[in-house]
């Protein structure tokens, strides 16, 4: 018989008897609906308590692992399966301690974006109604990533737990080193699981809280935003007011308007005497070329002098 294909591993694995199949899809109805909704309900309120509770720093055992309890001997075989309970432990306490140093680190991300778009809400101009439901809903979600921040802080700071240490070679009783034994070691590391387990069920609440706060702050962050969107129009600025020149000022722009005539004026009968002498005294093709184009640069200066007059005029 062939192996099967890794492509085909899960459809071999569907068939076979002892394979696990997913969560079954329960049918969508208005009792199911209600009963998902008391029960999501009795979460949100477990984790709301779990948040502001206040709790022991150790773990509460119900009946600690002892050297007879409970009966039997852990042998060598079973010792393996002790060592990997506890790795197992500490590698979820490990997970639950980065997930809740990365919600912190985005909660502190999001609440100064919050902040500022309630700044920004209130200093542009909206309808009454609109301006408060909606700065009402920004302040709501800034208490929730507050309350976020909280939990995930509270999370990051549980340190309770086990492990094993030098009680577990030396007897301190007898002051001697231990005998070594499968049976007590592996007690030992049951006995560190238990209590890490128990641990990361309680970083575990603080997580889910501030996971939830988040998640109830963007949504209502997402709702404010939405009548801030077709509430507020670009508006063109417009500058109005009144231009006043003082009689000095204007007084010293008319003589510099008055200079500058003069001097245009004089530069042009500059210019025709030397067009005049030049006829005089020269009678080529080449100089009357250059007269033509002389007399055409003092044609168009007069006719730019007397627009320049012309609108003197007519702004008096």
């Amino acid at each position: 018989m062939e192996n099967p294909s890794p492509l085909s591993a899960g459809s071999a694995a569907a068939t076979s008897k002892y394979a696990v199949s997913r969560p079954a899809r329960k049918p969508v109805t208005p009792k199911s609906i209600a009963r998902a909704a008391a029960e999501l309900w009795r979460l949100c309120i477990h984790l709301i308590r779990h948040t502001f509770g206040i709790f022991d720093r150790m773990p509460n055992m119900q009946s600690g692992l002892s050297p007879t309890e409970p009966s039997g001997d852990v042998t060598e075989g079973m010792l393996q399966v002790c060592q990997q309970l506890a790795s197992e432990s500490e590698a979820r306490q490990t997970k639950l301690e980065a997930k809740a140093a990365g919600l912190l680190t985005l909660i502190a991300v999001v609440i100064p974006l919050a902040a500022s778009a309630a700044v920004f809400i209130r200093q542009n101009e909206m309808s009454p109604v609109t301006a408060t439901v909606t700065l009402a809903l920004e302040l709501l979600a800034l208490l929730l990533f507050l309350i976020g921040l909280f939990a995930s802080l509270r999370a990051v700071a549980v340190r309770g737990g086990s492990a094993l240490f030098v009680d577990t070679v030396v007897d301190s009783t007898t002051d001697k080193v231990r005998t070594y034994s499968d049976d007590f070691f592996g007690r030992a590391l049951l006995d560190d699981a238990v209590k890490r387990h128990a641990v990361c069920d309680h970083i575990a609440d603080f997580v889910r809280g501030a996971q939830m706060f988040l998640v109830l702050g963007v949504l209502l962050t997402a709702v404010a935003a939405v009548p801030v969107l077709f509430s507020i129009r670009p508006e063109r600025a417009a500058l109005e007011g009144t231009v006043i020149l003082d009689p000095t000022s204007l007084r010293m722009l008319q003589d510099g308007v008055k200079a500058s005539e003069t001097e245009v004026a004089l530069h042009i009968r500059e210019l025709e005497s030397e067009i005049q002498s030049i006829k005089a005294e020269h009678s080529n093709a080449e100089i009357e070329a250059r007269l033509e184009r002389l007399s055409i640069e003092v044609a168009d200066m007069q006719r730019a002098l007397k627009k320049q007059g012309a609108a003197k005029r007519s702004s008096k």
